[in-house]
């Protein structure tokens, strides 16, 4: 027996790339809604409280700049900025496919992004009303 995915794209013996990768993506699709629950309902401030405590122990003005940075890399900038160097390498390492998909996915998350900023504001200056 071959334990080397096929020529034909099998990973694993029997499931594609395509069909693991969508099986991950519910996976992660559920595990996250129930944590989303759970902030929610309050349940999660008490190791919210713990996380933030130890790690104010290690405050300074330096990493509090390390962490802003890390911060700004998932605002729209920085993930434009991040597609655009992660595309280039694709698209240098002849990997056009995952280039189309990189840029396409990061397109739809913008959109996702810039409409639910928008869904929230008019929901805001409804209820205000």
């Amino acid at each position: 027996m071959n334990p080397r995915p096929s020529s034909t794209g099998e990973a694993f013996g029997f499931l594609s790339p395509l069909a693991l990768s969508i099986l991950l993506a519910l996976v992660a699709l559920v595990l996250f809604e129930r944590f989303a629950d759970e902030m929610i309902e309050g349940d999660t401030l008490q190791f919210d409280a713990a996380i933030r405590s130890f790690v104010h122990r290690f405050s300074s003005p330096p990493l509090t700049i390390l962490m802003r940075a890390f911060t700004d890399v998932g605002n729209i900038v920085g993930v434009v900025v991040g597609t655009i160097i992660a595309s280039t390498i694709l698209w240098w390492r002849n990997r056009r496919n995952g280039t189309v998909l990189l840029a396409a996915t990061t397109v739809g998350g913008l959109f996702l992004m810039w409409a639910s900023r928008f869904r929230v504001t008019i929901a805001f200056q409804v209820v205000m009303h």
